[in-house]
């Protein structure tokens, strides 16, 4: 028999080799756990995200729907926005107060160097962080006032 080997095996090599495999393992079995979980929070903070641009998105939806609609007060109101230049915030365009998922701050102006109308709207989620701020850039085009065509989305 070879000498070494006898001697490793007198003074105990199993225990600490044991040992060291679970050391080994703990540390991957930490970093498996480790990754998972962030993953898991990762894949929170996007679903939060996502709901709060939709909501953001229907508030938007919202006030470009007072928009084609002349004959609704709220639609009026925005169509006498471009006229006077005015900034307006909180017409009636919102989500019911006591809304489950979050509340919404649409606002509606001009703006005169663009000739666009500018529909804003911000989302906040209350029971989870997560915002979103959207806006609805519309070409405003003089000789057809009523063409709400030509839009573009911005996410701010």
């Amino acid at each position: 028999m070879i000498k070494g080997f006898d001697d490793i095996n007198n003074k105990g090599f199993s225990l600490p080799m044991v040992l060291m495999v679970i050391m080994v393992l703990s540390i991957l079995l930490a970093s498996v756990f480790s990754l998972t979980q962030s993953n898991t929070k990762q894949i929170v903070a996007q679903e939060n995200n996502l709901r709060a641009y939709y909501l953001a998105r229907s508030g938007i939806e919202i006030a470009y729907a007072a928009m084609m609609d002349e004959h609704e007060p709220y639609g009026q109101k925005i169509h006498r926005l471009i006229k006077y230049n005015d900034e307006i915030e909180h017409i009636g365009l919102k989500l019911p107060p006591n809304d489950p998922i979050g509340s919404v701050d649409i606002k509606v102006y001009y703006d005169e160097a663009a000739k666009e109308v500018i529909i804003e709207s911000k989302a906040n989620l209350i029971d989870a962080y997560g915002t979103s701020k959207l806006s609805l850039h519309i070409k405003y085009d003089e000789n057809n006032p009523g063409d709400f065509t030509k839009t573009r989305w911005v996410r701010n």
